[in-house]
């Protein structure tokens, strides 16, 4: 499962992530601007396909907590309604059927990662081609990244 470390098109490590207003699955709305000087983004889009989305939910949840240690917020953006565990705490969910959040960050069909410090800057995006699955996702990166965010963010 190779990891292909691109840029996606509309946005590019070092730039702003875009704008965005979207609506959880339990009916939050969230804006990107919530975040700013407060917590850094992890944004998960998981490749198109339901199985797809409960195998990156799975893989996600356990690493949630830690990610929160470190001032940060998950998003997990999928393209069709999934089953969440009630008893494990998870990132917010977003449905993007449309695919427009998709399009907004310059993802295609495959499985994206974002992580944006806590002032909107991308500092990491990893893309996993479409025909390798969610699993090929660079998670375990997550933490060490968030965790030298944090330390450049507190200088």
């Amino acid at each position: 499962m190779a990891v292909r470390p691109l840029e996606p098109m509309g946005s590019k490590i070092g730039t702003l992530l875009p704008d965005f207003t979207v609506e959880t699955t339990t009916g939050r709305t969230i804006h990107r601007r919530e975040f700013k000087g407060r917590k850094h983004l992890v944004v998960c889009f998981a490749e198109v396909g339901v199985g797809n989305a409960q195998r990156l939910a799975a893989a996600v949840a356990p690493l949630y907590p830690s990610w929160r240690a470190e001032r940060a917020e998950g998003l997990l953006v999928v393209t069709a309604p999934i089953v969440a565990a009630r008893d494990t705490p998870m990132p917010p969910i977003i449905v993007d059927t449309d695919g427009q959040l998709r399009v907004r960050f310059g993802v295609g069909t495959e499985a994206a990662l974002f992580i944006a410090d806590r002032y909107g800057e991308i500092a990491f995006y990893a893309a996993v081609a479409a025909d390798t699955a969610t699993q090929g996702l660079p998670l375990d990166e997550v933490l060490p990244r968030l965790e030298q965010l944090e330390m450049r963010c507190s200088l």
